[in-house]
């Protein structure tokens, strides 16, 4: 699930979007039954639920009834279209980094995921709706987070800000993950921290930086 360009009309982003319910996703994520499934689901901060859970049936039915998913005579769920796709890179990513922003009441994050078969962004939207996204083929994972960190930071009406992105460790990694973190105060001075997760620095002055890549090369 790759886009090649490297940038996206609104038209364009909106013909690219997929749209599904948490449900729907349990169930792709069901398709794979190895670390990478289990992984892309825990960063997504859904439960685990067992084979046969009715929240498994909800959303197979939904996949079904919205023709993103076929059933055949053997009970195996195959999607279809570009929802395929994007399961093929849930169930069989490599590489995860979440990136957050958070101003006021709104708070911002999403889950960008790599696999063999491309790359997307996921972002959890209201009533339990979730976003994906291709990823243009040519881009890291950590500079689309660093975008996706700048682009809530534009969005956001007041401060403070902070801004994060946090690289989540392989399964079975002997390190933990590490996450890069930077708050914009209401005087507009900036700090960063950096460093695992478990253990994060305090946080130190930093020069302002708009394009806020300086989350990607304190992670580098």
């Amino acid at each position: 699930m790759t886009e090649q360009g490297t940038t996206t009309a609104p038209d364009r982003r909106a013909e690219q979007t997929i749209e599904l319910t948490g449900f729907e996703l349990l169930s792709l994520l069901s398709l794979g039954d190895d670390a990478s499934a289990a992984k892309t689901r825990e960063s997504l901060r859904l439960p685990e639920v067992p084979e046969g859970s009715p929240l498994l049936g909800a959303g197979l039915s939904s996949l079904i009834v919205r023709k993103m998913a076929v059933v055949d005579d053997a009970g195996t769920l195959t999607p279809q279209g570009p929802v395929l796709a994007l399961a093929a890179v849930l169930n069989r990513a490599t590489e995860w980094i979440e990136a957050a922003g958070i101003s006021g009441e709104t708070n911002h994050v999403a889950l960008l995921v790599r696999s063999p078969d491309g790359a997307a962004l996921i972002e959890p939207k209201e009533y339990g709706i979730w976003q994906a996204l291709p990823v243009p083929a040519g881009d890291r994972l950590i500079d689309v987070a660093s975008r996706y960190v700048r682009a809530t930071f534009q969005d956001a009406t007041t401060l403070p800000f902070a801004g994060s992105i946090k690289v989540i460790a392989q399964p079975g990694a002997p390190t933990g993950d590490r996450a890069a973190a930077v708050r914009i105060g209401e005087d507009k001075a900036w700090e960063i921290s950096s460093g695992p997760v478990e253990r994060l620095p305090k946080p130190v002055p930093v020069a302002a930086d708009p394009t806020f890549g300086l989350l990607a090369k304190a992670l580098a």
